[in-house]
């Protein structure tokens, strides 16, 4: 089960719906907490599989550890378990003030990947949320990012799927 972080501020997310059918059912991922304690969720379109289970056809932009194309089972609070890894990377770029991704955005689509989402806290808080094909492999998507991030002062970027909350390496990759 993944834990969620502690969230500060109003947070505006953004799905880019580009590649989502408008109808998608969704689900509510436990993405955090405010300082008060109460849960922060955030809405994800997935494909129903039966019961609690679900395929997500977004990349979670808040909540961390899973993918679009993961097979994630709920619990009753919105917290979720992942089943099955859907071989995608998740990618957050952080930034200090909006930026115009488009030249990052065809650079992510060049290696099979998309923009799923934009969370917006102003006035200093964005993050945009790429998925990409873990088969693009890590030196590029690295190499990708990097570079932006040196073209872009206030840009910083993670990986949203790769290490655990202690910072070890999840390698669900290498299966």
């Amino acid at each position: 089960m993944y834990r969620a972080r502690e969230l500060r501020g109003p947070v505006q997310t953004t799905l880019i719906k580009m590649r989502i059918r408008p109808d998608s059912p969704t689900i509510d991922l436990r993405a955090g907490e405010k300082p008060s304690g109460e849960p922060v969720h955030e809405e994800i379109p997935v494909q129903p599989l039966g019961g609690r289970q679900f395929r997500l056809l977004a990349s979670p932009t808040l909540a961390l550890g899973v993918a679009a194309g993961d097979q994630v089972e709920m619990d009753d609070q919105g917290g979720y378990s992942i089943l099955r890894r859907g071989s995608n990377v998740v990618v957050h770029v952080y930034a200090d003030e909006k930026l115009d991704h488009a030249s990052l955005i065809v650079e992510v689509n060049g290696l099979g990947g998309v923009l799923d989402g934009r969370a917006d806290a102003p006035p200093d808080a964005f993050v945009s949320t790429f998925t990409i094909p873990s088969r693009a492999g890590f030196a590029q998507i690295e190499q990708v990012f990097t570079r932006y991030a040196a073209a872009h002062p206030t840009v910083r970027w993670s990986y949203g799927n790769v290490y655990d909350a202690r910072g070890k390496p999840l390698n669900w990759w290498l299966k």
